[in-house]
């Protein structure tokens, strides 16, 4: 009789014709020792989830496979499978790297959610939201303002899908235009209101064990301040320094960079392919899709992030506010008004040909669902 971890039992005997017989068989368990040590020392040592004591520490260790974990408040977490062998020691030796919430140094550089969706670590930072008065195509809600965004915080990779809505929401259905469908698997979930979008967001925090970020008070979805460790909507400051100072020091004109038309790949705008349902069209550059493409179908900026700039434009966690006025007060962390009737938008969509548009400044509102208006996950660090 053998078994993993176990050492081997044999045993001969007869059996006559007829008879019954039980048989007992012990096993003896095989044990390797196993060293942890972790710089700095007094961490907490877990084998498969069960804490075993501080480092350092030398254990006897079954011999079948082992995940060990090595934690310490403030410090980046170590975790290894092991295979402990008997009568041949082994040492496990680990430096713990520091948190940095600012840098995001320390924590993993994607998440992974429970339904397959990746989420990138994005550094904080401080920029200026907002656009000159000089620049062609502003706006006049696009006022200066210098801001910081004061921790690392973690940006979904790419849009969420119309397959990713229906887990939530079976019935839903995103509609076509143009005879055209915008309902496919792999396309970006649209007609989806702001309310709608932070339920599937609690929803997928309680899948994954998060407490839900959103709170329904007096009929009205609203974000719990300060923000739960929860999935959310990414608020307009992060959005923009997301899309707009991806890894550089100047901001982004345009999601591809500072001229028109777009290169090729660039994402999905109103162009040559989608001449003949909309009105407005870019005439020198063609993506070869009339609507909604298949999320990360297009180039990723240096964060790793897909469409911030087409397919659909995305609802941000802020009630609109319109600020007439340049500001030199910077705003730490900014999370909009507390009430309000309209929800941003950021983002150029599948119906944006305009210089307007499609700088990565522009700034919109909505109180409503759009064919061409989505979402993408945020969390914070931690």
């Amino acid at each position: 009789m053998t078994k993993p971890g176990y050492e081997t039992v044999a045993n001969e005997l007869s059996v006559a014709a007829d008879s019954g017989r039980r048989l007992m068989l012990e096993l003896t368990p095989q044990y390797g020792a196993v060293e942890v040590v972790s710089t700095p020392a007094n961490a907490m040592i877990l084998v498969d989830g069960q804490q075993k004591g501080v480092t350092p520490a030398t254990l006897q260790l079954t011999a079948v496979s082992h995940v060990i974990e090595i934690q310490q408040p403030g410090f980046a977490s170590e975790r290894l499978e092991l295979m402990p062998r008997p009568g041949f020691p082994q040492k496990v030796e680990r430096v713990l790297l520091t948190l940095d919430t600012s840098s995001g140094g320390g924590f993993p550089s994607t998440l992974h959610t429970a339904m397959g969706q990746d989420l990138k670590l994005i550094p904080a930072g401080q920029f200026t939201m907002g656009s000159s008065r000089r620049d062609a195509g502003r706006r006049s809600n696009e006022t200066l303002r210098p801001v910081r965004v004061t921790h690392a915080f973690y940006l979904g990779a790419r849009e969420i899908t119309n397959a990713d809505f229906r887990k939530f929401k079976p019935e839903h259905t995103s509609g076509s235009f143009g005879g055209l469908s915008l309902n496919d698997d792999a396309q970006p979930v649209a007609n989806v209101t702001w309310d709608e979008a932070v339920q599937y967001l609690n929803w997928l925090s309680i899948k994954d064990g998060l407490q839900p970020v959103y709170e329904e008070r007096t009929g009205v979805w609203v974000p719990v301040r300060p923000l739960r460790s929860g999935y959310r909507l990414p608020t307009e400051a992060e959005w923009e320094w997301s899309a707009r100072f991806a890894g550089q020091q100047t901001g982004l004109l345009y999601a591809w960079g500072a001229s028109l038309p777009p290169p090729d790949r660039a994402g999905n705008f109103a162009d040559l392919a989608a001449a003949k349902i909309l009105q407005t069209t870019l005439i020198t550059y063609n993506d070869g899709f009339p609507v909604s493409a298949p999320v990360g179908t297009f180039t990723a900026n240096s964060y790793g992030l897909q469409d911030l700039g087409g397919n659909v434009s995305e609802w941000v966690q802020d009630y609109y506010s319109l600020d007439v006025v340049d500001s030199t007060q910077r705003a730490d962390d900014p999370l909009g008004p507390e009430v309000g009737r309209f929800h941003g938008v950021r983002g150029a969509s599948w119906r944006s040909a305009t210089l307007t548009d499609l700088r990565v400044a522009a700034r919109s509102y909505e109180a409503n669902a759009r064919d061409d208006l989505g979402f993408r996950l945020a969390r914070n660090l931690q």
